[in-house]
């Protein structure tokens, strides 16, 4: 038994590198069509195109929301 336990703490999953965009609108919580436009428009890139499919990596999707975040810096001087 504590073989197993040592062997599950061992692996790790790895971290997602890209997403499909359907996943990435239901991970980040916006519709799917939100993604897409964002893909089409540009906003959302670089994207990697196979075949048919599309994926954003992981790094395009760090710079997109904080691109949309909210958050900005006050001057308190």
């Amino acid at each position: 038994m504590q073989a197993t336990v040592e062997r599950n703490r061992a692996t790790t999953e790895p971290a997602i590198k890209g997403w499909r965009p359907r996943a990435l609108a239901r991970a980040i919580g916006v519709s799917h069509g939100t993604v897409y436009e964002a893909i089409a428009s540009g906003e959302l890139r670089p994207v990697w195109r196979f075949g048919r499919s599309i994926i954003v990596p992981q790094a395009s999707v760090d710079r997109w929301l904080e691109s949309k975040s909210t958050d900005t810096p006050t001057n308190r001087d």
